[in-house]
């Protein structure tokens, strides 16, 4: 009989902590934090002997999912820059390969300056085209540098360049934006470092790369147990040679102290909700608003030699949910616009890039907005004891503005 290690089972508190470009991030888990491996193998198989004689490794990912306490500030909207639009001035003195910084701008708390290389110049050295350098180097702000963008050094002998810069906002929940649609996420956060701690056994797990995957119905505007957010998922792909040949490629566990960052016990939203829609109709729900960001991601088949290595992101949407409690049902067929003048014919979208759905609360001055959306499902029941409207869903479509993608979405919970 083997003996029982009691730390092993009588677990007690662990606190998340993501490092990157970015700086450092919290996650205050209300749930379990599940660490799991997850093996594909090839099976070898014989006419003579059966199948699955032998079964061997043919990639491995790891996955680290939990539920977080609610932290608003990981809604607060930030700026990335996504692309080099335009030499505003060309500057003097700069060979290829050269990094320019970015000035200007206000960083996001633990954000980075963005930083640029130059591609060519002319003969006299004035920068004729340039680029992001890496994507985990087109920096984050709260407030983005204002165009054209001065760069901070000048080279020696030589005079500055000014750059016109495209910026897409993003938040730190969801750390992507539309230019990255088709991108290995692993490289858009970039050396992303998973730290789980475990209090009561003074111990830290370490995956030295890996990326946000999966975000579940993070945000509930309703007043309940229910907290703010909801379920989260990282993808651990390890190393960037993907091969195990140290044991720190993968995981690492270590002795470590059990840090003790800053919360508020008001970062944790519950409060009354109602919302407006296109600037004119009143929306309460009975149960609250639910609002889900869908990520998709998708793995690149393996390589043959180190497994999957990148995971591209293929698209991402924004999507509310309520249970109107001061309609009619003649008010609710208005909504949905389903005959009369008004009505949705097929092929027309569903969505309208001028209507915004706008959700208040009463109380802690949270405004959630769901910008160019319209109402897609909804249902209803005759149902003794139970509410008539059960759910009607709001879905938004990209809008762009001199061909910049805005955001789906703001949340302002100050």
């Amino acid at each position: 009989m083997p003996d029982i290690i009691i730390p092993d089972i009588i677990q007690g508190p662990t606190i998340v902590r993501q490092s990157g470009p970015a700086g450092r991030l919290y996650w205050l888990p209300k749930t379990a934090v599940s660490h799991n491996l997850k093996r594909e193998v090839m099976e070898l198989n014989s006419m003579l002997y059966g199948n699955k004689l032998q079964q061997r490794l043919k990639s491995q990912t790891r996955t680290i999912g939990f539920t977080p306490s609610s932290v608003r500030s990981l809604f607060l909207p930030s700026s990335v820059a996504t692309y080099v639009t335009a030499i505003a001035v060309a500057g003097t003195g700069y060979s290829v390969g050269d990094v320019l910084t970015l000035g200007g701008g206000t960083l996001a708390t633990g954000g980075t300056a963005t930083q640029v290389k130059v591609l060519t110049v002319s003969e006299a050295g004035a920068v004729l085209t340039a680029k992001i350098l890496t994507p985990a180097t087109r920096g984050l702000y709260s407030a983005a540098p204002t165009n054209p963008c001065a760069t901070t050094v000048a080279p020696s002998g030589g005079t500055n360049c000014t750059l016109t810069m495209r910026f897409e906002t993003v938040s730190q929940w969801m750390p992507y934006c539309a230019s990255d649609i088709g991108v290995d996420i692993l490289k858009l956060s970039s050396s992303t470092l998973i730290e789980i701690f475990a209090k009561n056994e003074g111990m830290v797990y370490s995956y030295p790369q890996s990326a946000l995957t999966k975000i579940a119905s993070p945000l509930h505007l309703k007043a309940s147990d229910e907290m703010l957010g909801g379920g989260v998922e990282f993808i651990c792909l390890g190393s960037a040679d993907g091969q195990p040949v140290d044991e720190d490629e993968w995981m690492n566990i270590a002795e470590a102290q059990f840090p003790q960052p800053d919360f508020d016990i008001n970062d944790i939203l519950t409060d009354q909700y109602e919302a407006d829609f296109a600037s004119g109709t009143a929306i309460g729900s009975a149960t609250g608003f639910e609002v889900d960001f869908a990520a998709e991601v998708k793995p690149l088949p393996p390589d043959m030699n180190t497994g999957v290595r990148a995971v591209t992101l293929d698209g991402f949407t924004a999507t509310v949910k309520c249970a109107p409690n001061n309609m009619t049902d003649a008010e609710l067929e208005a909504l949905l616009r389903s005959a009369g003048a008004e009505a949705l014919l097929i092929g027309q979208p569903v969505s309208d890039p001028t209507a915004n759905l706008v959700i208040t609360g009463r109380n802690s001055g949270a405004v959630f907005t769901l910008y160019g959306c319209g109402p897609k499902d909804a249902q209803r029941t005759h149902e003794s004891g139970q509410h008539r409207f059960k759910e009607v869903d709001f879905v938004s479509e990209r809008r762009y503005t001199a061909g910049v993608p805005q955001p789906l979405f703001a949340f302002d919970a100050e």
